[in-house]
């Protein structure tokens, strides 16, 4: 029986988490008794982790996992080493701000025999100015860098095959480990070892 995982980061969610939870559980549910949803709180600062302790004593299915704050992109990988420690045959992220919804899973789901992954393109993004700024940046450098039309290159709606997550995951911990042995920390500035 195939197992998925959907990794969702959250981070100050109160306001919304338990409806995210009630509707993604539903999912992983559908999917089979092994499938998880696991939320990765990253730190947050209101009443989302309580709620989501709370939450996984009703959902059984739901997996809370608690870090420090290390923003967004941390928080994903993280939930991925999760996903791919538990055995996972399929990793599926979203995020928990609801901008995203399961009824448009399925189609992802019944595509992976075809595809070793399925990213999805947010339309009608709810984001304020700066977080539209900042994608409108990122599709411009990667069109003038790579001659690459990608209209959301940071979309948080991707399924994705265990072994093609492992591949990527050891291309990020191989590049790290390059900056490392070189002398430059992960933000591009130059450390010394004493």
């Amino acid at each position: 029986m195939e197992k998925i995982c959907i990794v969702a980061p959250v981070y100050n969610e109160e306001a919304s988490i338990e409806a995210f939870v009630e509707e993604w559980h539903a999912v992983v549910a559908r999917i089979s008794e092994e499938s998880r949803l696991l939320v990765v709180n990253d730190g947050s600062t209101d009443a989302t982790l309580p709620l989501l302790d709370e939450l996984s004593q009703h959902y059984t299915q739901l997996v809370v996992a608690d870090k420090p704050n290390a923003g967004h992109g941390p928080a994903i990988h993280y939930g991925y080493e999760k996903a791919l420690e538990a055995g996972a045959d399929y990793i599926f992220q979203t995020d928990s701000d609801r901008q995203t919804s399961p009824r448009d899973f399925q189609p992802f789901w019944e595509a992976r025999d075809r595809f070793d992954a399925c990213i999805g393109v947010r339309v009608g993004r709810q984001d304020g100015l700066a977080r539209r700024s900042v994608a409108a940046v990122l599709r411009l450098t990667l069109f003038a860098v790579f001659g690459l039309s990608i209209p959301d290159a940071n979309t948080p709606f991707r399924l994705l095959r265990r072994t093609v997550l492992q591949d990527a995951l050891a291309l990020i911990r191989k590049r790290s480990i390059r900056r490392i042995l070189s002398g430059q920390s992960e933000g591009g500035r130059s450390f010394r070892q004493e």
